[in-house]
């Protein structure tokens, strides 16, 4: 059954479906979209959701079949207490979740966190993988120790004193849904402290940039010009290191782009992947 519409934010944890995985856990998405169109699974970044998602599949809808999910340890995906979540364990969350929904072919597609680990399927997954989106990406972080556990002991001070929105996201003022910045704030609010390390030092202890020469399926990478996260440098090791990369960048976008410039992301997937389909 095709499912033509997108759930609101409000609305978005009614339609969620959850399926047990072979890694241990029961994972969380949303399935939006057109059954017969091409398949897109997406992934959200640092402490957010799959409702982080919403405001790209708005404009997609009508023409693939999108599975925008909760990766392990965020939403309302189970969330075991380990000392980090890495991108090859959320790899391996995503190959048994293409299994279990029998989804054989694919468009991957990470934003920030999320795109570490779309860029481990794309490299383990060739023969699923179809293309690559990467929005606000980089293959690594470039922390210093000290920088490291500065970023652990911030997340742990969230369980003392609750932090205001705008310091969790400074650029949130700009973001044209803020229906999902009042959702996803009630949901971070409620995020454990384990949590928070965990998945930040999932990233920490990723680095891709080996790797990216395996990424064989034609790829995009989206940034703002003003991302302060992924730097030139950091865009600059993508694009070298990638064999079939293609370079966006939004004038004026910060870290944020999902939100900020959905409209323009969506326009770039579409015609990248339609231009591939024809190539194909």
């Amino acid at each position: 059954m095709s499912i033509f519409h997108v759930p609101s934010q409000k609305a978005w944890p009614e339609s969620i479906k959850k399926v047990e995985l072979d890694t241990g856990i029961n994972m969380a998405y949303q399935e939006m979209g057109d059954t017969d169109k091409p398949a897109i699974i997406m992934l959200h970044g640092f402490s957010d959701s799959s409702r982080a998602t919403r405001m790209i599949a708005s404009h997609l809808v009508n023409d693939y079949h999108m599975y925008a999910v909760d990766l392990r340890g965020h939403g309302r995906t189970d969330k075991p207490k380990q000392f980090a979540y890495p991108a090859y364990q959320h790899m391996q969350d995503i190959q048994s979740f293409a299994r279990k929904l029998n989804i054989t072919r694919f468009t991957i597609l990470g934003i920030s966190m999320g795109s570490f680990a779309a860029q481990c399927v794309a490299y383990a997954m060739p023969e699923a993988v179809e293309a690559v989106i990467l929005v606000a990406s980089g293959a690594r972080l470039r922390h210093s120790g000290a920088e490291t556990e500065e970023m652990r002991a911030t997340f742990e001070n969230f369980q003392r004193q609750t932090p205001a929105i705008e310091d969790l996201v400074p650029t949130c003022a700009k973001f044209d849904d803020q229906e999902y910045l009042e959702e996803m704030y009630k949901e971070v609010l409620n995020w454990p402290a384990y949590c928070w390390q965990a998945a930040w030092f999932g990233m920490e202890i990723t680095d891709n940039t080996k790797f990216l020469q395996y990424i064989k399926a034609p790829t995009i990478c989206m940034w703002g010009t003003e991302d302060d996260t992924f730097t030139k440098e950091c865009q600059e090791e993508m694009l070298n290191n990638i064999p079939n990369v293609e370079g966006v960048w939004f004038d004026g976008g910060s870290h944020e782009i999902q939100q900020e410039k959905h409209e323009e992301i969506a326009e770039n997937m579409k015609r990248f992947l339609e231009k591939h389909e024809k190539s194909s």
